[in-house]
């Protein structure tokens, strides 16, 4: 184990450079695929894809105008359609407390246009927060994202999404997680010791 410095405030595995890499493009950050990945796996808040024909080229960054991803980010989402910010708001609020982190996951205080970085915001239904920590706190103590996490694991285990007939299970499955201790190593003991388990079938 590490002991990473407290001033870079990484909170759990949203801190790894696994997760903020695999979120990111190839040389540089993304707020919108950070965001997209904890509304959808962590809250199971699941975004839709953009719709047909919409164009997803962002326009250059004007150098007599510099702005961080996040002002940048707004401000496009902001001039567009209606429809843009209705889903851009429940995903980019999520990944910008992550711009503290670079697309391979260094800690920064500055972007790569030496500008001051603002981790802070809000996401409705969550609250308000500083920073990453605080953020990953709220959603720590969300029940949304216990439930989603288990829904994940089980989804992953059978191989399927659950039917109507597996969320009593399901339901069994979140309280004994909570009861645990939101222990992941307990969640996956319980999920193969479940009478569900011995339905699974080939992957649908």
């Amino acid at each position: 184990k590490v002991t990473l410095p407290a001033n870079q405030k990484r909170s759990g595995f949203l801190g790894h450079a696994s997760i903020l890499a695999r979120y990111a493009h190839a040389a540089d950050t993304s707020p919108t695929r950070r965001g997209v990945f904890l509304s959808n796996f962590l809250l199971c808040n699941e975004i839709p894809p953009p719709p047909p024909g919409v164009n997803t080229v962002f326009p250059p960054f004007d150098p007599d105008k510099p702005q961080t991803k996040k002002q940048f980010l707004e401000e496009i989402h902001h001039k567009v359609s209606d429809n843009c910010i209705s889903c851009h708001a429940q995903m980019d609020p999520y990944g910008y407390p992550l711009e503290s982190y670079d697309g391979i996951g260094r800690y920064r205080t500055v972007d790569e246009n030496g500008l001051t970085i603002d981790p802070s915001g809000e996401v409705a239904d969550l609250g308000a927060f500083a920073d990453v920590k605080e953020m990953g706190q709220l959603m720590h103590d969300d029940q949304r994202t216990m439930n989603c996490i288990v829904s994940n694991l089980f989804r992953q285990a059978m191989g399927h999404n659950e039917t109507k007939g597996e969320r009593p299970a399901i339901t069994s499955l979140n309280k004994s997680f909570e009861e645990s201790g939101f222990k992941l190593q307990d969640a996956i003991v319980d999920i193969v010791a479940s009478p569900a388990f011995t339905y699974v079938g080939d992957p649908k």
